[in-house]
């Protein structure tokens, strides 16, 4: 079982800035850093620190929801490497589609190649947010193939567990 915890205030400072309109991107895109740890249930993902993509940082492409430059990568690379975390790419689609788009099953698995680079030893994936439920790709260090977030839970007064796609 995977299951990845985040702070509700974290979570919901992520879900506004990824609502937040910009000039020319369709979609917003940011990037968390993610600690992990095996337990007696499986593995535990624990959500850390939110880092926006720069306004600047987006390049303007009306084929896609999103494109991001070299230097936003650059970014996500140095906290990878100096901070010997996870990074999870994470955004929302339009319409509360549930399912990563074909670009994103093509794009986030060369990102995570490029992570492990920086950081061989962590947890590296994608979650896709909607209103209820959570998508995610994620990669354990040496594995081939992705595998899925178990259970997402938001940590706040109480616990909210929202639906993870299997």
């Amino acid at each position: 079982m995977i299951t990845f915890k985040i702070q509700a205030r974290l979570y919901e400072k992520i879900r506004a800035d990824l609502r937040r309109p910009h000039a020319y991107a369709n979609e917003r895109v940011g990037f968390l850093t993610v600690g992990s740890a095996r337990t007696p249930n499986g593995l535990l993902l624990l959500a850390q620190e939110y880092w926006p993509i720069a306004d600047e940082h987006y390049v303007d492409n009306p084929n896609v929801g999103a494109e991001y430059d070299e230097r936003a990568i650059r970014v996500i690379m140095e906290l990878a490497y100096n901070q010997s975390v996870g990074i999870f790419h994470v955004h929302e689609h339009p319409h509360n589609m549930q399912c990563f788009s074909n670009l994103d099953l093509a794009s986030i698995p060369q990102l995570v190649d490029g992570l492990f680079s920086y950081s061989s030893k962590s947890v590296h994936g994608a979650v896709l947010l909607t209103d209820k439920l959570c998508n995610s790709m994620l990669w354990l260090p040496g594995a081939s193939s992705s595998r899925r977030i178990s259970q997402f839970q938001i940590i706040g007064k109480t616990i909210v567990k929202i639906n993870a796609t299997r």
